[in-house]
């Protein structure tokens, strides 16, 4: 009964739309969008741009993959702070592993 019914609202009932990102038009009252199906076509185009910016410079920007994984999100109808909370870290360690890690052609190899 009851409680069934409050566990299962979270993947039943309608997300409202919240975020940091472009939904922050709707939240503020700027634009008036009740339907979250222009922010998933939004969203699907952005990832679809990033999958083929990314197959075509990839070898050009090695490091440029977290920055696009997350890019969509920014378009999503919630697209909450938590989700780019880590990003600057990802996005450092990325770089310092590509920048300074030894790879594995460099490493000396020891006689057995």
């Amino acid at each position: 009964g009851l409680w069934l019914t409050s566990v299962m609202s979270p993947m039943i009932d309608n997300l409202f739309p919240l975020g940091v990102g472009v939904i922050t038009l709707v939240t503020s009252g700027i634009v008036d969008i009740q339907s979250p199906l222009i922010f998933t076509i939004l969203e699907l185009a952005v990832l679809g741009i990033a999958i083929v910016w990314y197959f075509r410079y990839c070898h050009r920007y090695p490091s440029i993959g977290p920055i696009l994984a997350v890019i969509p999100l920014f378009f999503a109808w919630r697209s909450l702070w938590p989700y780019f909370f880590y990003f600057d870290l990802i996005i450092l360690a990325s770089i310092l592993v590509n920048e300074y890690g030894i790879s594995l052609k460099e490493q000396p190899v020891s006689p057995v």
